[in-house]
């Protein structure tokens, strides 16, 4: 199958041996397509964005459930199932919705498992990515993301 911009996510998968292709249920490709709008700049920028953000946000929110801080692990949960949803990281947003509600119901007593899940969910989300732009270089897709843009760059302008 020719890579273009709209098939650029099935191609790089469809190109993992089997053992890979079980781990690629950490992040739901066809939201992370929708979320960037088929652009690959746009889902390169919000991939980046997770990666960059995402340690130190736990972090913050497992301080706030060290702290016993409800309201802040309501705020921190909430911001992360956000993060979570937007590449379509399904597994993360389930753990940080049962954060956010325990912050919001003001009952952190169950915290600590969520917190543990999320932290697995999140490192396979971070090898999800880390492998599925190994597969595309070593498939010869490369980064399609343009290194500048110059306001020219539309999707077929992106296509490889």
């Amino acid at each position: 199958m020719p890579m273009n911009s709209e098939n650029h996510d099935e191609v790089v998968a469809d190109r993992y041996d089997a053992r890979n292709r079980a781990r690629c249920g950490a992040v739901a490709l066809p939201t992370t397509r929708e979320t960037s709008m088929g652009i690959p700049a746009l889902r390169e920028a919000l991939l980046n964005t997770f990666l960059g953000d995402v340690d130190e946000r736990v972090e913050r929110l497992g301080e706030a459930i060290r702290g016993r801080d409800a309201r802040r692990v309501e705020f921190e949960a909430h911001g992360l199932k956000g993060m979570s949803a937007t590449i379509g990281a399904r597994h993360c947003v389930a753990c940080f919705a049962e954060l956010e509600r325990c912050g919001r119901e003001n009952d952190l007593a169950p915290t600590q498992g969520p917190l543990d899940r999320a932290r697995v969910e999140v490192a396979r989300v971070r090898e999800f990515i880390v492998q599925t732009r190994e597969a595309a270089a070593a498939s010869g897709a490369g980064d399609t993301t343009p290194a500048v843009d110059d306001g020219k760059n539309d999707d077929t302008q992106l296509a490889a």
